[in-house]
């Protein structure tokens, strides 16, 4: 784990500033300044991380608490930090006769992070969601299952955190499935890899749209 202050240019995380490598129980609650791919907990990952995260709640990044990559909110990283486990049947219930974990609020996304990093999850949109209040709030990595907009959409997504990799779903990793899901009215701004629905798209998305404003760098 990591507790120091680190500041830089780009590339620049509490606990890694550029993995390619494998990272396994870690965490880090340092605060953290840069111009360019700057984490809680990594700047710049094409690696493998795994059970490992910062608390959004706990880290100042550039001098506010915002989401990045491997950041969960304070409730979940207690109950994480304590057996270095955390269930998500503790947090999100499954639609009756399905093996869909409903989401319907802000604080079903918020408790979605750390369960969207991996896992054979699956989720279902069940209301319109409405991000106007949770400025710079998204789900910087979904290597879920499936998430299934079932029709809905966000509203009001607001990014204006300069970074990499943004979108209501900054990457979307192999093997995993966005489907039926609305993005409206969103501004999106970041460096690359900047979209309105997704970021950077390494899986599978069908029946989406988006509309808005993005602007990026390439």
């Amino acid at each position: 784990y990591s507790t120091a202050e680190v500041s830089g240019d780009e590339d620049v995380g509490g606990r890694l500033g550029d993995n390619d490598g494998t990272v396994e129980n870690c965490y880090s609650t340092a605060e953290v300044s840069g111009n360019s791919s700057v984490g809680g907990l990594v700047g710049y990952n094409y690696g493998t991380i795994e059970n490992s995260f910062y608390c959004i709640d706990d880290t100042e990044i550039n001098g506010r608490h915002i989401v990045t990559a491997y950041g969960i909110y304070k409730e979940q990283f207690e109950d994480w930090f304590e057996d270095r486990a955390i269930e998500i049947d503790d947090y999100l219930t499954k639609i009756s006769g399905t093996d869909y974990y409903r989401i319907e609020s802000v604080s079903d996304l918020k408790k979605l992070l750390p369960f969207a990093l991996g896992g054979d999850y699956k989720f279902r949109q069940t209301k319109d969601i409405d991000l106007s209040t949770e400025k710079d709030f998204y789900i910087p990595v979904f290597k879920g299952k499936e998430y299934d907009g079932d029709g809905h959409s966000i509203f009001n997504l607001n990014i204006i955190y300069l970074n990499n990799t943004k979108g209501f779903f900054g990457r979307v990793g192999s093997g995993a499935y966005i489907s039926n899901l609305s993005v409206l009215d969103c501004d999106v701004s970041g460096y690359d890899c900047v979209g309105g629905l997704v970021g950077e798209n390494e899986g599978t998305v069908e029946n989406c749209h988006s509309t808005g404003k993005v602007s990026g760098g390439s």
